[in-house]
């Protein structure tokens, strides 16, 4: 909180650091097989349905250096799981999140007087201004849960759904005397 005069500037925020999450997306769309794994039906056309930009070079064969991405075939027997050991799929979710910042303006007391009122203050409140993230962080919210229509969405880890809200508060807080 920083004071000024008849202006107060409060602030919360918060952050969390070092937790990397599963990205659901890339990991659905460009994870190599699809089929069957362990029973669980993997919808069909569902894998691999990426175009791959002329700096992206799927692994294709051991010793392949060109690689900046896993391959986009099947790894194992059970390769759909296999791929989710995959570190490239997974993102840093550290944040730093401005949850509310608030301006308040005293109104001076010589002005108050001759109206019976004691104090008067006029403020302006913002929730969940933003949210500062990795460069790396693709997903909408470090913190929102992925919100999928499968059965698989619940290996999804977290930034698919929707982001918190922001929100704007004006208002006035007085005291009679």
């Amino acid at each position: 909180t920083l004071q000024y005069g008849n202006f107060t500037l409060s602030m919360l925020a918060e952050f969390v650091y070092g937790t990397r999450s599963l990205n659901a997306d890339r990991f659905f769309y460009q994870a190599g097989n699809e089929g069957f794994s362990d029973g669980i039906p993997i919808p069909a056309g569902i894998k691999n349905k990426v175009a791959y930009a002329p700096s992206q070079h799927p692994w294709r064969y051991p010793g392949d250096k060109d690689a900046n991405m896993p391959s986009i075939y099947e790894t194992a027997r059970n390769g759909f799981f296999h791929d989710l050991r995959n570190s490239y799929f997974y993102e840093d979710n550290s944040f730093l999140r401005i949850r509310n910042i608030r301006l308040d303006y005293r109104l001076p007391e010589n002005w108050l007087d001759r109206y019976f009122i004691n104090r008067a203050e006029i403020y302006l409140s913002i929730d969940n201004l933003h949210t500062f993230t990795s460069k790396y962080f693709t997903q909408v919210d470090p913190e929102a849960a992925y919100v999928g229509g499968n059965i698989l969405s619940s290996l999804s880890g977290v930034g698919g759904g929707i982001g918190l809200p922001r929100r704007y508060l004006v208002g006035l807080l007085v005291n009679f005397k």
